[in-house]
């Protein structure tokens, strides 16, 4: 319905190349309007205390793991293995490191916060 009494309301006088300039800069108004760019700003996941260089060369090596698994059921077994080792030692390394978090706060609560 936008769209449509954009396009009623392109001067069909003008030569073609107007007419789609005012196409398109009508149709980047809509999608401003209706789909706004929108930035955000992410976190670096590998500046975390718990992610030394054991665990990121496991992640190396699933993505590289990755990349091949479409090429053979062994390669996409290899990728499964390598997910579930890269979960567990994840899983493991931040127990370790709230565990020591919550031991060197012992008695100290105010510490945690």
């Amino acid at each position: 319905s936008d769209l449509n009494g954009i396009i009623d309301g392109i001067d069909k006088k003008d030569s073609f190349s107007m007419q789609v300039q005012d196409l398109t800069s009508a149709a980047s108004f809509l999608l401003d309007e209706h789909a706004p760019y929108v930035t955000k700003n992410v976190a670096v996941v590998d500046s975390a205390p718990r992610f030394d260089s054991e665990y990121r060369d496991l992640r190396k090596e699933r993505r590289r793991a990755e990349k091949k698994k479409k090429k053979s059921p062994e390669h996409y077994v290899r990728y499964l293995d390598l997910c579930d080792k890269a979960n567990q030692l994840s899983n493991s390394k931040k127990k370790q490191y709230f565990k020591k978090i919550l031991d060197n706060s012992r008695g100290n609560p105010k510490t945690l916060y």
